[in-house]
């Protein structure tokens, strides 16, 4: 048996250092400051000191004994002491003028207090970078994609009069993401990233979002914070001093460095409180965001009847998901499912990976707790004084949990004290951002039925003349696939493989449930997709709706031949009118022609520039033929431009590199009102003279495809509606 014998240690009695604190009346910034440490001879009081991970000192409260109820504040010896005055709290160690520490910060509020023949006054200060949150990012229009790292220096830049210095970014040494602005030769500057230049670190994610009159810092930086994590911890702002924010990586740490303080778990002075809360902990993620290119994702998945909605998980165990024909499934283990809201910008391939770094960290829960210290910490280079702990700093509490080298902890909170320092601290190193559940999904119980309101009135179900119906065919592309996806198991979800190479294109028997376009033409109109196969006689593709509603979830796949995924891009769009044509869509000019060969001028071609706009950014009519044909047409959704091609799902056609995959899924849908469409649903007639003629609630896609080659391709769609009564 080992004994365990005490360890002495040598401590040191000598002044350890002493506090000042200097002010700068507003304007005096750069010039030498105020000493305040002692006001009219009596000792200012630091009371305490607060600091976190992101964004550094908080809060901090100073007490002037000398200063009285009498006085008046910001005049005569205390001209200093104004609102918004800066304030720099250091510790000095003895014989050095340049202090190891400063919390720096403004005034934020006064409270002036008297008993009996003792005065004071109480100053809160609030931490320097709080000051952004003064300013509310606001939402523009910007033209290009614009990185997080440049969006959150961006935030930081416009605040007007800032007494900070400009946000500077540290990457980690072995930081290996670089800006080629050869990824984006080929793209158009709709696309290209803003404010980074070629080969360059950067984060790789790209917004379009610039706020929504939210606080700058703790809702629109912290958003951006929230989805910038990596393999090896997240990235975080925090300010070093002489006002300068920094944005830099934070590692997670299993092991010492230099500035890891030790502590032992039954050292004296020590207080410690830990728990375990496996309500906290996670194994089945969710999500739901925006794309930079507009469309929205949350995992929907419907049934082939559409009777039933699920949300595929972006991460999960597989001991809690699936439960059906899951060997590792494990009853034992409870299951706890959170929605992660991505920030806008994120695509659905960037939304996974997040997810599964979210899941990576709160699959166990962790430890969190705090730590009371009165007495100094131990690092490898010595003592450290209890009130140097800042946020940010990572703890080693040797012995906790029976490990002899302990656990390591991050500190998110430290709050300074006239006789100890009180840390909250974490083992899993996460900072305060919240994750947001999933909004619910159900009906206002609350909200009347019907107003007593003349001639507001309207049905409550909003198709009773032409009622939606997944099994007479509402929703399928073509028509026929209804026949196709009769009969599907439930664990068939999209893009329905298991299920078309049982039924392919091939097969004569299943031949007219897909949509077909022959090899690749040189003649652009002959790429389009014709329910006839012929241009003399065109026919767009009927699609069986109701007579109005709204759209959930739009999925589009291409095939070949044996009903296996043809990774081509394509456009697709729907359109209200039954007349639609080739004609009615966007036909080339001879400038435009001359970009896209062997097409020729007058051929009809989704994928030049501006061809659904009817003004250029510089507001320029385009395209006179187009803006007529189009809204004659009148188009309800479209997906597939210049810009953007549909066939990238879940990535997007504007990522650097990205492939092709032939799927296309968008949540954000789309709404439609066929009753005063030509040949449409007659409000005039019954139910049951509207439904005598199938075709009244149909609405038409057109499809384009040129990527195919010498093969064929064939493409399923589903639109699947949004319930009514549901949000």
């Amino acid at each position: 048996m080992t004994i365990m014998r005490p360890e002495p240690r040598l401590m040191d009695n000598s002044v350890a250092g002493y506090w000042r604190v200097l002010v700068y009346p507003y304007g005096t910034r750069g010039s030498t400051p105020l000493d305040v440490t002692f006001v009219r001879g009596a000792p200012t009081l630091v009371d305490s000191l607060g600091t976190s991970d992101p964004f550094g000192p908080t809060t901090a409260a100073l007490t002037f004994t000398a200063i009285t109820v009498l006085d008046r504040l910001g005049a005569g010896d205390i001209a200093w002491c104004g609102p918004e005055t800066d304030v720099d709290i250091c510790w000095f160690l003895p014989d050095q003028e340049e202090p190891v520490y400063r919390w720096e910060g403004y005034f934020a509020s006064f409270e002036q207090s008297s008993s009996g023949a003792e005065s004071s006054l109480s100053v809160t200060c609030r931490g320097a970078m709080f000051q952004v949150d003064n300013w509310l990012a606001k939402p523009e229009y910007v033209y290009q994609p614009i990185p997080y790292e440049v969006a959150i220096a961006r935030t930081f830049a416009q605040v007007a009069d800032s007494r900070l210095a400009a946000l500077s970014v540290e990457w980690p040494d072995w930081w290996a993401k670089k800006f080629a602005l050869t990824d984006y030769t080929n793209q158009p500057l709709y696309l290209r990233p803003v404010g980074v230049e070629d080969g360059a670190n950067w984060s790789g994610y790209l917004t379009r979002s610039t706020g929504s009159f939210d606080p700058g810092l703790t809702s629109y930086i912290q958003g951006l914070l929230a989805n910038m994590h990596t393999e090896f911890g997240q990235f975080t702002v925090m300010l070093d001093q002489g006002r300068r924010p920094v944005l830099r990586h934070r590692n997670r740490t299993n092991k010492p460095d230099e500035n890891t303080l030790v502590i032992d778990a039954l050292q004296p002075g020590v207080t410690l409180g830990f728990s375990r809360d496996f309500t906290q902990q996670l194994n089945v993620v969710y999500g739901q965001g925006k794309s930079i290119n507009g469309s929205t994702f949350s995992g929907m998945k419907v049934s082939a009847d559409g009777t039933r909605i699920q949300y595929e998980p972006y991460a999960y165990r597989r001991e809690v998901y699936p439960t059906d024909m899951n060997d590792w499934y494990d009853r034992s283990i409870m299951r706890k499912e959170v929605s992660l809201s991505f920030f806008e910008g994120v695509s659905e391939a960037e939304a996974r990976q997040i997810s599964r770094s979210h899941l990576q960290r709160f699959a166990d829960p962790g430890a969190t707790g705090s730590i009371s210290l009165s007495t100094d910490a131990l690092t490898t280079t010595g003592y450290l004084p209890w009130y140097l702990i800042r946020a940010g700093m990572t703890v080693q509490v040797k012995g906790l949990f029976g490990i002899p080298e302990g656990v390591f902890f991050h500190v998110t909170e430290a709050t300074v004290g006239q006789d100890s320092v009180e840390l909250t601290v974490d083992s899993k190193f996460r900072d305060q951002l919240t994750v947001q559940e999933v909004r619910m999904r159900t009906r206002d119980s609350l909200a009347p039925i019907r107003l007593l309101t003349v001639g507001q009135y309207k049905p409550n179900i909003p198709d009773m003349l032409f009622p939606w119906s997944y099994s007479d065919g509402s929703g399928f592309m073509p028509k026929a696939a209804k026949d196709l996806f009769s009969g599907m198991p439930s664990s068939v979800g999209y893009p329905w493989t298991d299920w078309t190479r049982q039924r392919p294109p091939s097969d004569p028997k299943w031949s007219s449930c897909y949509v077909r376009i022959g090899p690749a033409s040189d003649n652009a109109d002959e790429n389009w997709a014709s329910a006839r196969q012929s241009l003399s006689d065109f026919q767009p593709i009927p699609i069986r709706m109701s007579q109005s509603g709204e759209a959930s979830l739009v999925q589009v796949a291409a095939f070949d031949r044996n009903g296996n995924i043809l990774k081509v891009p394509f456009h697709v769009s729907f359109y209200k009118t039954n007349g639609t044509s080739y004609t009615s869509m966007p036909m080339l000019t001879m400038d435009e022609a001359a970009q896209f060969p062997p097409y020729k001028a007058g051929q009809h071609y989704p994928f030049f520039k501006q061809a659904w706009e009817e003004f250029t950014p510089e507001g320029q009519k385009v395209n006179t033929e187009t803006v007529q044909a189009v809204p004659t047409a009148q188009l309800l959704a479209g997906y597939g431009n210049f810009y953007e091609k549909a066939g990238f799902w879940p990535s997007s056609s504007a990522v650097p590199s990205a492939e092709p995959t032939g799927l296309f899924s968008d949540s954000s849908g789309f709404s439609w009102d066929l009753t005063d469409a030509v040949y449409g649903v007659d409000p005039q007639r019954s139910q049951q003279e509207n439904l005598a003629d199938p075709n009244r609630a149909d609405i038409q896609a057109m499809i384009y495809c040129d990527a195919q080659g010498t093969q064929e391709v064939f493409f399923l769609a589903r639109i699947f509606r949004k319930e009514p009564g549901t949000a």
